[in-house]
């Protein structure tokens, strides 16, 4: 599990920087915990709640979430188009295939 933190912290880049700002510190209970799942929930629910948040915004032709996330399937996911157990799993193929496609060139295993 989780547990949840205010914080406040002083950006040095964007519009606020140098502004005190606040946010939420997902901080792990256990080593092995999983913040992707998390934080996908996190975001679905600011999308369900607050949709105004989360509008899509574009930067060099890239919308701006598909770039901080990796992976346009996260928008669809977010708004209700693909359930997050699917995203996952396509991710846990996705990242077999490619370490299998590496293995010959990695120096460490």
């Amino acid at each position: 599990g989780f547990v949840f933190r205010k914080r406040a912290f002083v950006p040095i880049a964007s519009k606020y920087k140098n502004e005190v700002c606040f946010g939420l510190e997902f901080f792990p209970e256990q080593k092995e915990a999983d913040f992707i799942p998390v934080i996908l929930r996190f975001l679905k629910a600011v999308a369900e709640i607050c949709p105004e948040h989360l509008k899509p915004v574009r930067y060099a032709d890239v919308e701006r979430l598909e770039s901080l996330t990796g992976d346009a399937r996260v928008r669809d996911y977010l708004w209700g188009k693909l359930p997050l157990d699917v995203l996952l799993n396509a991710w846990e193929v996705e990242a077999s295939v490619f370490a299998e496609e590496i293995s010959d060139c990695r120096m460490y295993p």
